[in-house]
């Protein structure tokens, strides 16, 4: 059952499954680290197989119970393969962080960036929010225990326009706006 009350954010993650996307580096690794130490099982996702296989060597080295599979969020097939993949681990998925990003370097004036910049920024952000909703949501509901999907967003987007940024802003206003819908 789907619920949105604040009294029910889980406390005790000891034993709880994370799936967690864009976790080879930045907050995604942060997230890792400290939920393992807190007891979870990990499952680390990202699209660079070398830098998941540094993350999970430093999970496996506190003791954690911890996999990695090299996934690409912007891939609905890649997406459906990793929520299969996860449940396949640990049976069970209680935390799902929807947390890979990117910047795509944007400088100068909008009308002259690449339009390959735009789909690439937009796949990644935008689209990995709903890759991951489409693959993960169904999972989290069907199980009828405590589960939580988390999106990472940004306040670059969410709340203010940074205009030498265009296509992060853009990207990020859209899971802004994903983000709400969901909840609500």
């Amino acid at each position: 059952m789907l619920q949105n009350h604040k009294e029910n954010i889980m406390k005790d993650f000891s034993g709880k499954v994370a799936v967690i996307t864009g976790a080879a580096s930045g907050v995604g690794r942060a997230i890792a680290l400290n939920l393992a130490k807190e007891g979870a099982k990990i499952i680390i996702s990202d699209i660079e197989q070398s830098k998941l296989n540094i993350v999970l060597d430093e999970l496996l080295s506190i003791g954690c119970n911890a996999v990695a599979f090299c996934a690409d969020v912007s891939s609905d097939e890649s997406m459906s393969k990793l929520a299969h993949d996860s449940q396949e681990v640990f049976g069970v998925i209680h935390l799902f962080f929807a947390n890979a990003g990117i910047g795509t370097g944007e400088a100068g004036n909008m009308w002259d960036f690449d339009l390959n910049d735009w789909r690439w920024g937009f796949n990644v952000n935008t689209w990995g929010v709903i890759h991951s909703i489409k693959s993960f949501m169904p999972i989290l509901i069907n199980q009828n225990i405590e589960s939580h999907f988390i999106i990472t967003g940004s306040g670059n987007g969410a709340f203010l326009m940074m205009p030498n940024t265009p296509i992060y802003t853009a990207s990020k206003a859209a899971v802004q706006a994903i983000t709400e819908n969901l909840y609500y």
